[in-house]
């Protein structure tokens, strides 16, 4: 090769070579049963999940908010025992506290919640606890339709592609009052649907209907329909049943009070009223406290200043035994003629000498001044003069010939 001449590169790779490249012919070869040299070679995926990391994974779930689980007392010893032992063996996240009616359990996340759900129901322990926030139901009224089994209008709700959890019929307050439709309670799937995609429907079984978010009515005290306690209800309750009337250990509608001549009872006061009357002291008393234990946990919140009465002031103590206090009668005491004199001093900066009397000075009267109605009667035939002017120019002359007159 002579010299100055560089060598000539080698020609660029054809289509052939380039598709050999594109299949990926850099990677070494393998044997045919060995996949794993190729896995750990193939590119990382973007678009793949992200593994979650085990403790951001306990983070949230401790994060999500569960109920309490309270345990009636015949059970509370063995639960206890069991909950001792779960926590300390690391198998349980969760806390719990003595009440007066059995344990209250306090889970921490989802997955311990439903372990200790598991264990009471495994071994039929007495127990209750609240609905799911996060699983509440929403709430709608439907109106306009007529009377009619709700099996019928929940198959027609999920021909809408509702997802329907339960239908209830609505009793109205007045019963003497006939009215035209009647009003039906639907719990939906929280977050299933909107208000306005509802309303969107006008009409079910060609009847105009409307739709409407469900106000639930205050009431002082929730009532559990199964066992008759206060302050839960009975669709989270695995307490045994009672009955409202007699008190005894089934339901309600089981009783036969009428034919057996059962004395009313009431379970939770023992008294001869239903358990759901509203004057039964129970209820009172626990409306009591609830009250109070919702002013403990509101201290900030302003109070009702208590009422003051007589005993709230008692007398003060005399200063002897049957003697009165004697207020002494002083006299004025005399006054220094100097420091009255002083006291008359005008202050600094002041002087108490008279002003003298000078006298008001005088306009000067002088005959070069015209007087007020002079000057009247000159700007009447001023004004006179330059109306009747045709140009500016007679009425600047018209002026200089008022000035040359008047100042002469």
């Amino acid at each position: 090769m002579p010299k100055g001449k560089k060598k000539r590169p080698s020609s660029p790779a054809g289509p052939a070579d380039l598709k050999k490249q594109k299949c990926g012919t850099h990677l070494p070869a393998t044997k045919p049963g060995n996949t794993s040299g190729n896995a750990q070679n193939l590119p990382a995926n973007q678009f793949a999940t992200l593994p979650v990391d085990v403790s951001e994974r306990e983070d949230i779930e401790r994060r999500e908010k569960v109920p309490p689980i309270f345990v009636n007392t015949s059970s509370s010893e063995t639960v206890r025992k069991w909950l001792t032992r779960s926590i300390e063996s690391g198998s349980l996240q969760a806390s719990f506290r003595l009440c007066a009616d059995g344990l209250k359990i306090l889970p921490v996340g989802r997955t311990n919640y439903n372990f200790v759900r598991d264990f009471l129901s495994k071994t039929a322990m007495e127990h209750y606890s609240h609905d799911d926030p996060g699983k509440k139901p929403m709430k709608i009224v439907l109106r306009g339709l007529y009377d009619m089994d709700v099996s019928v209008l929940k198959e027609e709700l999920k021909t809408l592609k509702l997802k329907v959890i339960e239908v209830f019929k609505m009793t109205r307050h007045n019963k003497n009052i006939k009215y035209r439709d009647q009003l039906y309670l639907i719990h939906l799937e929280k977050r299933s649907t909107t208000l306005p995609e509802l309303k969107a429907v006008r009409a079910m079984f060609n009847i105009i209907v409307s739709w409407e978010r469900y106000r639930q009515v205050h009431r002082d005290v929730t009532q559990c329909s199964n066992c008759l306690r206060f302050g839960h209800g009975g669709r989270n309750c695995y307490m045994k049943s009672r009955c409202a009337t007699c008190g005894g250990e089934h339901k309600t509608q089981a009783c036969n009070t009428i034919n057996e001549n059962i004395e009313v009872k009431c379970f939770n006061c023992g008294g001869d009223h239903s358990a759901k009357n509203r004057n039964c002291p129970k209820r009172a008393e626990f409306v009591k406290i609830r009250q109070q234990a919702t002013t403990r946990n509101q201290p900030n919140r302003r109070r009702t200043p208590p009422a003051f009465t007589n005993m709230d002031f008692p007398a003060l103590a005399s200063l002897g035994v049957g003697s009165a206090r004697v207020v002494p009668n002083l006299q004025p005491l005399p006054l220094n003629q100097r420091q009255k004199v002083a006291d008359n001093t005008s202050p600094p900066g002041f002087s108490q000498q008279p002003r003298e009397n000078k006298p008001a000075p005088t306009e000067e009267s002088s005959s070069d001044l015209f007087s007020p109605q002079e000057l009247l009667n000159i700007f009447i035939e001023m004004t006179t003069t330059l109306r009747d002017c045709k140009t500016r120019q007679e009425q600047v002359r018209a002026l200089g010939g008022f000035i040359v007159k008047y100042s002469s």
